[in-house]
């Protein structure tokens, strides 16, 4: 069965760009990016206009590579090594999960970045992690988390014709994606998974503890991920 290799890169323009469209994405929600930003460059949340926003992280992305530079090289050949094992053990799971279903084929890169935001594009299969273990965040949980998305949704549009973009009646026009995340805190607390792949976790992301409440149950009576669909998409 084909599994997916990981190309682990370093690029700092990569992770200015990223860091910019998140806060452009998110721009009226301040207490959300206030959790993705470094402290002390959360000033740039204020009244600033958004070529000085784009100067100030084009700069401090570019200092901090250079500073830690070094330090980014070495965790990263770290986390290569860790993915090496875990991605055996995770690919597994996720067979189990997704009962056999195969990964879709194609380059999945992943950007090390110095910033708390981990943003995704399942159509280009790329994404981003942190390079540390720490401020609360663990590399291998934050690569496996990543990349179920990628699989999620590649089994969401061959059995249910469902794209990313897809809108369901009555429902958020992201409810897919509060579908994903939801599934995600699932798995992440299913005890064979937990076990193996997450060291640090997460409470549900905001907005989605009801479906993670939902999903979860029928997750733990029938671990069949097509009874848990079924339930959230009617």
């Amino acid at each position: 069965m084909y599994y997916p290799r990981i190309k682990f890169l370093i690029d700092q323009k990569a992770d200015a760009i990223s860091a910019l469209g998140f806060l452009a994405r998110r721009k009226n929600d301040h207490d959300f990016l206030n959790s993705f930003f470094p402290d002390h460059i959360q000033f740039i949340l204020q009244d600033f206009n958004k070529k000085e926003v784009g100067k100030i992280i084009r700069a401090y992305t570019k200092t901090i590579f250079r500073k830690r530079g070094t330090r980014i090289k070495e965790r990263v050949n770290e986390i290569v090594k860790q993915w090496s094992k875990k991605g055996k053990t995770f690919f597994r799971l996720t067979g189990r999960i997704f009962k056999g279903f195969p990964w879709p084929k194609g380059k999945y890169v992943a950007y090390a970045s110095v910033f708390y935001m981990f943003p995704r594009n399942v159509n280009r299969k790329y994404f981003f992690f942190p390079y540390e273990k720490k401020w609360g965040f663990d590399p291998i949980k934050t690569i496996s988390h990543e990349m179920l998305h990628f699989i999620f949704f590649a089994y969401l549009k061959e059995r249910y014709g469902l794209k990313k973009s897809s809108k369901i009646p009555g429902k958020p026009t992201n409810y897919l994606w509060q579908i994903s995340e939801a599934l995600n805190s699932v798995i992440q607390d299913w005890k064979p998974y937990h076990k193996e792949m997450v060291e640090i976790n997460h409470p549900p992301y905001k907005g989605t503890e009801k479906l993670v409440r939902k999903m979860k149950k029928i997750w733990e009576k029938t671990e069949d991920v097509d009874e848990v669909l079924k339930a959230v998409l009617k």
